[in-house]
């Protein structure tokens, strides 16, 4: 079975590390902060843009993140 970063995630948090998952939750709830407070154009604002692509990537990070601590008790 293929294991992927969004999944790994879920994964942790049931088996009782769930800092993974809220650090995602917080960030998300920023995400949608950044939008609601940018106003109706907020995709095209690039001060707006930039925010949301630094909030994608630190997502993607606390992912990454995840799946090498899963990676690092897969292979112990």
């Amino acid at each position: 079975m293929s294991v992927t970063e969004a999944n790994v995630v879920g994964w942790m948090a049931d088996h009782g590390h769930p800092g993974y998952l809220n650090e995602i939750h917080v960030l998300e709830s920023l995400r949608d902060e950044t939008i609601g407070d940018a106003g109706r154009y907020w995709q095209y604002c690039e001060f707006t843009q930039a925010v949301l692509a630094k909030i994608d990537a630190s997502i993607a990070e606390v992912r990454r993140t995840a799946w090498d601590r899963y990676d690092d008790w897969a292979t112990d």
